[in-house]
């Protein structure tokens, strides 16, 4: 008595691998542009912080040292400078702004946002943005009081 034993090829075809293939790319590429969009949003918002963070630290060294201090911004080169207004204006730290964030419009009155050695300021804000969201930072002057804000659409 033989048995017969069958074999079945159990390959894959080229065609299945090929379809395979493109769907992987296909998830891949989405992935990639929704990945690039919170990316850009998470520095946007870690630029803000940042900002927001001198600006208070600014605010409590003119304070302590009872002295003026502040930033003044170049909106060209995307950085601003912390300084310190004694009898001399003398310049503390540099930061620049990462690239793909800009700086929008400011509302400061100048490139400078300065703070008494009472912690009063001047009034006024700025604008932070990537290609999706603006940030907003609000400088209340009588106070010295800051405040991170997302600006909403006008569509």
């Amino acid at each position: 008595m033989l048995l017969k034993t069958e074999h079945k090829c159990q390959a894959f075809v080229l065609a299945e691998l090929l379809m395979v293939l493109s769907i992987i790319g296909i998830l891949i590429t989405g992935f990639l542009f929704i990945s690039a969009d919170v990316f850009s949003n998470q520095r946007l918002e870690i630029a803000a912080g940042e900002l927001l963070s001198d600006l208070r630290k600014v605010r409590y060294l003119a304070i302590s040292e009872r002295e003026k201090h502040g930033l003044e911004f170049d909106f060209d080169k995307r950085e601003y400078v912390i300084y310190k207004k004694g009898e001399e204006k003398v310049i503390l730290q540099t930061k620049k702004l990462e690239s793909g964030i800009k700086y929008g419009e400011t509302t400061l009155g100048g490139n400078k946002a300065s703070f008494s050695s009472e912690g009063t300021a001047n009034s006024g804000s700025i604008y932070l943005s990537n290609n999706a969201r603006t940030l907003k930072i609000v400088i209340f002057g009588a106070t010295g009081r800051i405040r991170l804000e997302e600006v909403e659409d006008d569509d």
